[in-house]
């Protein structure tokens, strides 16, 4: 299916002054003579939260996208890249990502397509108040004066999304062609705002493999999807907008327990009810059992193990869950607890066999940062990991911390 972008009339107030103004997040449209739209210019600014582990933020940037338009409307380019500040205004990238003609109508159809990843001098983007913009140098494509459309959300295009993951993702795309060779973007029904993109990558003798991300077009959240084993789902990005964003929208989410959208479900419950697991997107969520009755009135329920990272080492949480008809299950390892009993322990290591680095008594409070496995073991209630005075991490069975039974 061709995707048709419409023009929206705006009343528009032309500023005589001309003075260098900050980029304001908004679509820009370029019209005909006749009325018709030409081109767009949609600025995007959403900051936010990258993985706690990564160097660098979808969220650092200030994203310009463009799309041209053939007689009818319909899209014939997607370009994007990032939008820098110079010394006499600001410019485009010479790095950017371009999906033609051809390209444009294999995404829409759900197809695999391929994106030019280019480097070329870019254009120079001139702001005049609010309200309006000038481009030069990019082509008869999009070359002109656009006017701010106030009742446009803006939006990334199809390259947008692309270009901002990969080049968060893959610092060096542009000089070593690290990026994906084909992609896929399918949307879905009940929820058109988010995007599942799948990105192929060639490794050379390595061989090939894939990578599935989650994320909707404003750049409020991109999760990354591992479906190999027990799928997981981990925050790549998360706005400063996300939770408000989420109550508006994810709603449509709440009675799907299918991996994806009850992914999204559940992040967005737990961001908005139970931030401390979801900080600086130091999670994971691990699929670990789908369930259900029989009968037309079955209710299906389905189950996470909320994984973080504790310098190093691999934490259970949490265990949470998601059923068909809205119910939410939470319980929580992590947090301050009391110990029960005297002269408890404190190891090395999540076995017997290892140092001691000391010891708790009765009514202290230790800050539990999760359980943890003991060689050979799966995730079990037999050892917590603890943060120690000095900062350090120490090991205490769970027999001897109130409130902790898995």
């Amino acid at each position: 299916m061709k995707k048709k972008i419409l023009g929206v009339a705006a009343a528009l107030t032309l500023l005589s002054s001309i003075a260098l103004a900050a980029p304001q997040s908004g679509v820009y449209q370029q019209m005909y003579a006749d009325g018709r739209l030409k081109s767009v210019v949609t600025i995007l600014h959403n900051p936010g939260t990258a993985d706690f582990m990564s160097q660098y933020s979808l969220g650092d940037n200030t994203y310009v996208c463009f799309d041209a338009l053939d007689n009818n409307g319909y899209e014939i380019e997607n370009y994007a890249s990032k939008l820098e500040e110079t010394s006499s205004g600001y410019a485009v990238s010479e790095k950017c990502f371009v999906i033609n003609t051809a390209n444009i109508a294999k995404c829409n159809q759900q197809e695999l397509f391929k994106v030019d990843a280019v480097k070329k001098q870019g254009p120079v983007i001139s702001f005049a108040g609010d309200d309006r913009l000038t481009v030069n140098g990019a082509g008869s494509k999009y070359d002109g004066e656009y006017y701010f459309s106030p009742r446009s959300k803006p939006q990334a295009n199809n390259a947008l999304m692309l270009y901002a993951y990969e080049t968060a993702r893959n610092v060096n795309l542009f000089e070593e062609g690290t990026g994906a060779n084909t992609y896929r973007i399918s949307q879905y029904d009940f929820a058109p705002w988010v995007n599942r993109v799948e990105l192929y990558y060639n490794y050379g003798s390595q061989g090939d493999y894939s990578e599935n991300v989650l994320m909707d077009n404003e750049f409020n959240i991109v999760m990354k999807c591992i479906t190999e084993g027990n799928a997981s789902y981990k925050p790549f990005f998360v706005s400063d907008k996300y939770v408000e964003w989420a109550e508006n929208g994810l709603a449509s989410f709440k009675t799907a327990v299918g991996g994806d959208e009850s992914s999204l479900y559940m992040h967005r419950y737990l961001a908005r009810s139970f931030p401390e697991l979801t900080k600086s997107n130091n999670m994971t969520l691990v699929f670990k059992d789908l369930y259900g009755g029989e009968g037309e009135n079955a209710v299906f329920t389905r189950l996470y193990d909320l994984v973080k990272d504790a310098d190093g080492v691999k934490v259970l949480a949490a265990s949470v869950g998601h059923s068909d008809n809205d119910a939410m299950q939470v319980k929580k390892y992590m947090g301050l607890r009391n110990i029960t009993g005297d002269e408890v322990r404190v190891r090395k290591d999540p076995n017997t066999d290892c140092d001691i680095l000391g010891y708790v008594n009765k009514g202290d409070l230790v800050e539990v940062l999760g359980l943890v496995n003991q060689i050979g073991e799966a995730f079990g209630n037999k050892w917590a990991a603890i943060r120690l005075s000095n900062g350090n991490i120490g090991y205490v069975s769970t027999m001897f911390i109130a409130g902790i039974s898995n």
